[in-house]
């Protein structure tokens, strides 16, 4: 038995603040991962939350608060799903449920989520204009059978296994996601594999099937802005700032992104493809205001299905457990179309070879670096990439893969060849965030 109650509860907070244009929708992260995520089905967002059953079968009493900027569009403000069904298959089971949103702009921040009265994850509250709370309520309780009425179930274990394989798929649902598309990512053709990737020094086409070449639209004609990395069927990596450039801020409608690109001059490449963009989401911590490059991330949301060949494919993702706390001095590979001294841009990908340094060797080498620089980047010196390559994917090859480990972000004022090191942005540091968009 299920009992559902939803109060809402309207803030006006007496800070007037200068709204600017929002032209990319944010998407707030989470404040404990471990329990709540953010998720995207294609249309619409919702929250994934996993609690640990109670002991002793006792009523699982779930409360989770929710702000939101500015009223909801609708009457409906949202409800808690319960997924994990029939009796819990031990005490350390987990006790699955879909929080489904209000229709806002922009996903709701999550504030609080208790237990049985119990506070399991607290997070921060919108503050400036007007500010809505949401407080959803879900009661799990179980209605116990007499040993008769036991006794004319066909086999009252089926309780059990049930829940066990409810459980089961649930827990495995990410894993699952994530094991398909390991299949494909990070593997060139196996035809590249076996063979040269070079041709007269240059990259043979084929050789960097994940690479993407961003573009905006100007109605009249199509500028090359930024590279980017396929991640997924649908998802694109690159840098936030590539859609504010000069005080200019671009919007998904404004965006092409051509996959299976090698040469940019060449506007009829076999196998490859023009994607319109159905949302771009950039990290709600970047701030293009601050002149440090923290949080230098956004998820393209292409509105079709990639169909991966030969010209495109996937790259991995580096993911810090593998024991790349070992970063310094690994070298990774940089693939990108960038603007030479004169300012024009190479039709052709050029390779750049870096090696990844300390953040602290970084600061020692200029003391600039210390403003720019971030927990969440990482320096490299080597080939240093330029104008162009913003957004460009830096590769390691590790287990006969290929898996980006960080995005071009920037580097200190001047001529690119005059600097030492240039700044990534650490893509491990945004796995949760990333993989919100995937599973």
């Amino acid at each position: 038995m299920c009992k559902m109650q939803v109060n809402i509860i309207a803030i006006y907070i007496l800070i007037i603040v200068q709204q600017g244009v929002i032209h990319s929708q944010i998407m707030p992260i989470s404040p404990c991962p471990n329990y709540f995520q953010y998720r995207f089905d294609g249309q619409h967002w919702f929250g994934r939350l996993r609690i640990e059953n109670p002991l002793s079968n006792d009523p699982l009493h779930l409360k989770v608060t929710l702000s939101v900027r500015g009223n909801p569009l609708t009457n409906y403000l949202g409800e808690i799903e319960l997924l994990t069904r029939g009796r819990p298959a031990d005490e350390y089971s987990m006790v699955f449920y879909n929080v489904k949103f209000p229709l806002t702009s922009i996903p709701p921040r999550l504030i609080k989520i208790s237990a049985n009265n119990r506070t399991i994850c607290f997070g921060t509250q919108d503050f400036g204009g007007l500010v809505t709370l949401i407080h959803l309520e879900h009661t799990r309780e179980f209605s116990y059978l007499s040993k008769g009425e036991i006794s004319q179930l066909d086999d009252s274990s089926n309780y059990q296994e049930a829940t066990r394989k409810d459980l089961e798929n649930i827990s495995r649902e990410n894993h699952s996601v994530l094991k398909k598309l390991y299949e494909t990512c990070g593997k060139m053709s196996r035809n590249l594999e076996r063979n040269n990737k070079y041709k007269n020094g240059e990259l043979i086409r084929g050789s960097w099937p994940w690479l993407a070449a961003i573009y905006v639209n100007n109605y009249t004609s199509l500028t090359y802005i930024c590279g980017g990395t396929i991640i997924s069927k649908n998802i694109v990596l690159t840098a936030a700032h590539c859609f504010h450039i000069y005080q200019k801020k671009y919007n998904a409608n404004e965006v092409l992104v051509f996959l299976g690109r090698h040469n940019l001059q060449n506007w009829n490449e076999d196998g490859s493809s023009i994607s319109t963009i159905d949302n771009i989401f950039i990290h709600p911590d970047y701030d293009n205001n601050l002149s440090s490059y923290d949080a230098d991330i956004a998820v393209v949301i292409l509105k079709n299905s990639i169909k991966f060949g030969q010209y495109i494919r996937p790259a991995c993702l580096w993911n810090d457990s593998e024991e790349f706390e070992y970063t310094e001095n690994a070298r990774g590979t940089l693939i990108g179309w960038g603007y030479n001294d004169f300012n024009i841009l190479s039709s052709l990908p050029k390779k750049l070879e870096n090696y990844i340094v300390t953040n602290s060797k970084c600061i020692k080498d200029n003391k600039r670096y210390r403003n720019l620089i971030s927990s969440r980047t990482f320096c490299a010196g080597g080939d240093l990439p330029c104008a162009g390559h913003s957004g460009g994917g830096l590769m390691l090859y590790k287990n006969e893969r290929w898996r980006l480990k960080g995005i071009v972000s920037g580097s200190l004022p001047g001529s690119c060849k005059s600097n030492k090191f240039v700044i990534y942005t650490d893509v491990s540091k945004f796995l949760d965030w990333i993989y919100a968009f995937i599973i």
